[in-house]
């Protein structure tokens, strides 16, 4: 069993919105799951289909609920890789914002090769950022776990904003450390260093071409193995085409973590450039040997962190 993933995101909703939001099977549907049936007070937290993995019937989705505190707090049964898990949903005032926190106990280890199998932290970072963009009025990216096949990754978005911004997104070191990189540098020139601070642990990025704003290419070394990014922006009408290519990949190699791991960054990315500033992605507890793997803005947000035991108290 792998420890406790605990991951938390704030919102300037507030609580009663928020608990809506999650409980409600018409408000879920438009934000998670392709279908659910909820009653809490009746034990049930069911959905299933495309958009949530290893649910595609109603019957695999049931999801018993095994501790309800209406308003702030629900945990429900999750069956993942012929496991039983405990996703335990909190919600926390800080002033007039919202904290989300999910704590998912006891996932099991994938024992698919390579990146066959979902880090199920990037199907949770997916899910709250479209819980966040579902309540401030934004569209939602969902994934489509039907769809995932090996080979090759491609993704597309659509992103309100200019090439110019998004290329920022993708280049700029400042940028960069928000939702990717631990500690980016830079070297915008073919043959020149995309290093996003991840050590010998992430491999070594190498620009191939560039064309600013319109698209620049990537060679990732990763141990024994060489593969391609590439990014394309196409500009139209105030929004901006986003589409990554991974490529290098075998025809039947699957990268099924890869491939939900890579549409959770381009949602954030299309979030960081729409709302500016002030966006902040879901933050994950990490342990100081794994940071460098993880956005700097994540890092530094450790201290925000909700201790399990601190619930009764609303926190100002």
């Amino acid at each position: 069993m792998t420890k406790v993933l605990h991951l938390q995101q704030t919102l300037e909703v507030p609580i009663v919105r928020v608990y809506r939001a999650l409980t409600e099977a018409a408000e879920l549907e438009k934000w998670f799951a392709e279908h659910a049936d909820v009653s809490l007070t009746d034990g049930r937290y069911d959905f299933w289909g495309r958009f949530t993995p290893e649910t595609p019937g109603k019957r695999a989705g049931h999801h018993p609920v095994k501790v309800l505190e209406p308003g702030k707090r629900f945990q429900y049964q999750w069956t993942l890789r012929g496991g039983d898990t405990t996703v335990d949903v909190q919600l926390a005032k800080r002033g007039s914002r919202t904290v989300v926190v999910v704590r998912h106990h006891d996932i099991p280890k994938s024992t698919e090769p390579g990146m066959a199998g979902y880090a199920f932290e990037d199907v949770w970072f997916l899910a709250l950022e479209n819980l966040k963009r579902h309540l401030t009025g934004h569209d939602v990216v969902r994934c489509d776990f039907s769809a995932v096949r090996p080979g090759d990754i491609r993704h597309t978005i659509a992103i309100k904003g200019t090439p110019h911004d998004v290329w920022q997104a993708l280049v700029s070191p400042d940028q960069l450390n928000r939702w990717i990189a631990s500690n980016a540098s830079v070297d915008l020139k073919p043959g020149g260093l995309y290093d996003l601070g991840w050590g010998p642990d992430g491999g070594i990025l190498q620009i191939l071409s560039i064309d600013p704003e319109r698209e620049f290419a990537l060679r990732w070394d990763f141990g024994d193995q060489q593969t391609f990014l590439t990014w394309t922006l196409e500009g139209s009408g105030g929004k901006t085409r986003l589409t990554i290519v991974h490529s290098g990949f075998g025809s039947d190699e699957r990268v099924d973590g890869l491939n939900v791991g890579w549409l959770h960054f381009l949602l954030w990315v299309k979030s960081l450039v729409e709302v500016g500033a002030d966006w902040m992605p879901a933050i994950k507890a990490l342990s100081r040997d794994v940071a460098l793997l993880y956005a700097a803005s994540i890092w530094a947000a450790q201290d925000d962190l909700i201790d399990e035991n601190g619930w009764d108290a609303e926190i100002q």
